[in-house]
């Protein structure tokens, strides 16, 4: 299936519609609209992290909902950045730590091998989409799903 045809499912689709729906209503139950309105102007206080991450756990749920009747999208284009304590966090929750250090310091390739050290390193912010999670979720085996599933368990903690 095309990506435009399965956009034109989506925005045809009543099921579709529903879950957009539910997933506002969820956001609603916590925050009213002035309440957004707040948070998003004051998007550097902490309450806002808060906000962020809720809206982020419905929208998730939303995801989920249409991957299960079969109009999944591309999920890490949706994922936020992660803080350079997060991904560190989930790499040693799933026992990542050490094997992600190790594969890094087994690069051959020098200039390669400066790249990621640099990012892994000194990155303050991770990118789900960028090249070099990408590399190093690869070099530890790691299919795009179990990326996703991973990041989405880091923007937990």
């Amino acid at each position: 299936m095309t990506d435009h045809f399965l956009e034109l499912i989506k925005t045809n689709s009543t099921h579709v519609q529903l879950i957009n729906n539910r997933v506002k209503a969820k956001i609603a139950e916590r925050y009213s609209l002035s309440d957004e309105l707040k948070e998003i102007r004051n998007s550097s206080s902490e309450t806002f992290s808060v906000y962020a991450d809720y809206v982020e756990d419905c929208r998730q749920w939303g995801r989920e909902q249409k991957s299960a009747l079969g109009l999944a999208t591309d999920t890490s284009k949706h994922l936020r950045a992660l803080t350079r304590r997060q991904f560190k966090l989930v790499l040693m929750k799933n026992d990542l730590l050490s094997a992600i250090e190790t594969a890094i310091s087994g690069i051959e390739d020098g200039a390669l091998k400066a790249r990621i050290e640099i990012e892994y390193n000194e990155a303050t912010i991770f990118e789900r989409t960028s090249e070099s999670v990408a590399y190093m979720g690869a070099m530890l085996g790691l299919t795009n799903e179990q990326l996703d599933a991973m990041w989405a368990q880091a923007l937990l903690l």
